[in-house]
């Protein structure tokens, strides 16, 4: 008997079955989403939201899911890094975090206006005022001795403290007594005293 050349083998009625099958599937869930995103409002929501909020919230919830990382990592991937980009080298300082000099305070007149001063002369002041401290034991001497307005400095490295350290005498609001790093982060204090 002939095969009529319209007839598909077996298998490959299957292949199609389970790829029209998936299709299907992929076409309701689709549209599932769309409802569900719809339905409440939260359609606004997502979008409202910048595609980096998106991919760390999708990062979040597909830890845990090694398959999935695998299967959607690429493509976060790909949208950080068109969306992410490294900052200019030559930002200015906004005044926050950690600046190796302090800022000299400013001197008020009667009227509460601040005094004019050059900046040559502010530095030389903190210059004047400025003691760099290189052992626990010149650091307990300057403290006993620190005047208002005087700044102490300590040398990269770590400081064991066994005892209370006190001061001589009292900093004032305008000229406080300060006790700083001479190169920020680089001093580690190590207090083994009860009371310090």
């Amino acid at each position: 008997m002939l095969d009529s050349p319209l007839k598909t083998p077996p298998r490959r009625r299957i292949l199609l079955w389970a790829g029209g099958a998936v299709l299907a599937l992929a076409l309701a869930s689709a549209l599932a989403l769309a409802a569900y995103l719809v339905r409440g409002e939260r359609w606004a929501s997502v979008v409202e939201r910048t595609p980096m909020e998106l991919v760390r919230y999708s990062e979040r919830r597909l830890e845990g899911h090694p398959k999935l990382q695998r299967l959607f990592g690429p493509a976060l991937d790909a949208v950080r890094r068109s969306q992410e980009r490294e900052p200019p080298a030559n930002l200015p300082t906004l005044g926050k975090g950690q600046r190796p000099h302090a800022l000299v305070a400013a001197g008020y007149d009667n009227a509460g206006r601040p005094r004019a001063s050059s900046g040559a002369a502010a530095a030389a002041a903190a210059a004047r005022a400025t003691t760099l401290l290189t052992n626990v034991d010149e650091l307990r001497q300057a403290m006993a001795s620190a005047l208002p307005g005087q700044v102490l400095e300590l040398a990269p490295g770590t400081y064991a403290l066994q005892q209370t350290l006190t001061t001589g005498h009292a900093g004032l609001a305008a000229q406080p007594i300060v006790l700083r790093a001479a190169k920020p982060g680089s001093v580690e204090i190590v207090v083994t005293a009860l009371q310090a």
